[in-house]
């Protein structure tokens, strides 16, 4: 044995070690004992799973509902068909089957180890991908943003294509034409309001305003990571009108009209 192989031994053992002694299991309720994981969720909270035997030579896994409930509590939707869709494709990839709002796996003994790691990774998947990944954030606030209009009867074009000024090319979220009380309505959705999506709204709609000199121009916003009122203030600044996602059913009205 080299070198290499002795210490990734080790470290293996290590591991091994480790888990085991942060890993905590406690009699719960009836046939269930709750399993304490050293892994953390997103809200920094330990991955917690519960377990019971099913017969003889079966264990059933699950998180009780605990993933999805922290997810709607953090203002993700997970009811829609295209989250649902989203959500069993990743859990598919860990051999996880979703029951309800549940994560669960049924197997026999010899398989708890890896399919206690597998349900792990995809509780963490599952937060991963709605907190940390942006191009699906943004696709799943544009969701939301959609089916609000859908509620409130808007009449709408979405994904429209302008050309400003400069003779570049832009894309707005949703057009909502003109009505009798309400000048022709241009929408950008915001995911995360930070410097990079002002300036994109800010420049898009500066190029293509001259062409367009009775139109007006909202951002509707997903406050959930706190706008600064910098950010807000720069919109407005250049006439963008911030919609915050908190404050929608107030202000559905300078869109629906």
């Amino acid at each position: 044995m080299d070198d290499v192989e002795r210490a990734v031994r080790e470290l293996l053992t290590e591991h091994q070690d480790w888990l085991a002694d942060n890993t905590f299991v406690d009699q719960i309720d009836g046939d269930w004992v709750e399993i304490t994981t050293p892994f953390l969720d997103t809200s920094n909270d330990a991955v917690q799973l519960y377990a019971r035997l099913i017969g003889e030579d079966k264990i059933l896994l699950t998180d009780d509902g605990h993933t999805l409930k922290d997810l709607k509590m953090r203002g993700v939707d997970t009811s829609t068909e295209k989250r649902r869709s989203l959500i069993k494709g990743i859990l598919s990839g860990f051999a996880v089957t979703m029951v309800g709002d549940r994560l669960e796996v049924e197997i026999p003994l010899a398989r708890f180890p890896m399919m206690k790691a597998n349900l792990i990774q995809a509780v963490l998947a599952l937060g991963d991908l709605f907190y940390l990944s942006s191009p699906y954030l943004e696709s799943l606030f544009f969701e939301d943003v959609r089916r609000w209009l859908d509620d409130h009867g808007v009449r709408y074009s979405e994904q429209v294509t302008m050309i400003g000024k400069t003779g570049y090319y832009h894309v707005f979220d949703f057009l909502i034409p003109r009505s009798d009380v309400a000048s022709e309505r241009l929408v950008q959705t915001i995911s995360r309001l930070d410097k990079q999506a002002v300036e994109h709204t800010v420049f898009s709609w500066s190029d293509v305003q001259p062409s367009r000199p009775d139109a007006q121009a909202f951002a509707v916003v997903n406050d959930e990571t706190a706008p600064t009122t910098h950010s807000e203030g720069a919109l407005s600044a250049f006439g963008v009108r911030t919609i915050l996602w908190s404050d929608r059913e107030v202000e559905a009205h300078l869109l629906s009209g």
